[in-house]
């Protein structure tokens, strides 16, 4: 079935002429999501992606149309903010988030600065002597058996400085010809092959940890466009965001059990816990109240228990241990 993403992310745009923008802010402010959805310490956002769909029926994140002029391209599906800590006056939060899962490579031109920053930095002949210096260093760590992680770390800096060595020579070559010259063209061909080496070579001597391992903090407010959804969707930024046609919500995730059936074994003719069915019984008690403490706080329902006792066709015993069972989750 066809995907609301694209009339939902225009009703979300700030263009002058969208009249569904107030139509949509008002059932936002009804349903407390986006620009009003407010999480609290312990609970956490989930920031959607409404997809779109392609004429063949699939899934598209690639167009985002709560912002005209956003690049088409790959979006995040979704996004996750736990709150972590609020001010006394309940008007600012600190979330802790990951890394969005579609950050592109680092450009070459970024890594062209790096390049020409080592470059102004060291000349040829001192990038040669660090490279020898770090392949002794290489060699006599693995002599001694020292974490392969760290040596191949070695052996990755020394390739860089020879791969900048390298783009310092070409140089050279290149300021021998004129322009006019059909040997410029070839050295400054040389010396294209040369930088694209070099920036393979700090992109591999200095990998950027993956998405999953990056994470950081973020603040948010109550103050108009601070917010949670207003900071991620950045409608009114120049930046590009990570995800497109974003719907905000507060995810509620941990505070209602599961449907669940816990069995308390009783020795034979006896009506007391053991010490072992205690301690099953305190971690179902913590995760009841809990649940009960978050519901109340938030109109809900308390948790329902139900305890059934069996006694060998003795109802009598039976009741003994129900009781006993009631008494210690009490």
């Amino acid at each position: 079935a066809p995907t609301p993403g694209q009339a939902y992310g225009q009703a979300l745009s700030h263009t002058q002429d969208n009249a569904l923008r107030g139509p949509l802010a008002q059932a936002a402010a009804r349903t407390g999501v986006n620009e009003h959805a407010w999480a609290q310490v312990g609970e956490g956002y989930l920031i959607q992606s409404v997809s779109t769909t392609s004429d063949g029926g699939a899934q598209l994140f690639t167009h985002n149309h709560a912002k005209p002029g956003d690049p088409v391209g790959p979006h995040a599906p979704y996004h996750f903010a736990q709150v972590v800590l609020a001010s006394e006056d309940g008007t600012h939060q600190i979330t802790l988030e990951n890394e969005t899962h579609s950050r592109t490579p680092i450009p070459a031109d970024r890594l062209d600065a790096i390049v020409d920053e080592n470059l102004d930095r060291y000349d040829e002949g001192q990038l040669d002597m660090l490279a020898d210096e770090t392949e002794r260093r290489a060699e006599t760590a693995r002599r001694d058996g020292s974490d392969p992680a760290y040596t191949a770390r070695l052996d990755g800096f020394a390739r860089t400085a020879r791969a900048l060595a390298a783009v310092h020579e070409a140089e050279h070559v290149r300021w021998h010809f004129t322009e006019d010259r059909p040997e410029h063209a070839l050295a400054q061909r040389e010396v294209d092959q040369a930088r694209a080496r070099a920036r393979d070579a700090v992109r591999s001597a200095a990998p950027v940890l993956d998405d999953k391992d990056q994470w950081f903090f973020r603040a948010y407010s109550k103050r108009p466009g601070e917010s949670a959804h207003a900071v991620n969707a950045a409608l009114l930024s120049e930046r590009s965001p990570a995800v497109s046609n974003p719907l905000t919500t507060v995810a509620l995730h941990g505070h209602t059990l599961r449907p669940d059936q816990r069995t308390v074994r009783f020795a034979e003719q006896q009506h007391t816990l053991s010490p072992e069915a205690g301690e099953n019984l305190d971690a179902l008690a913590l995760s009841l109240a809990r649940a009960a403490l978050w519901n109340r706080a938030n109109g809900l329902p308390l948790p329902a228990v139900t305890v059934t006792g069996h006694g060998n066709r003795s109802q009598a015993s039976g009741e003994k241990r129900a009781q006993a069972v009631g008494k210690a989750l009490g």
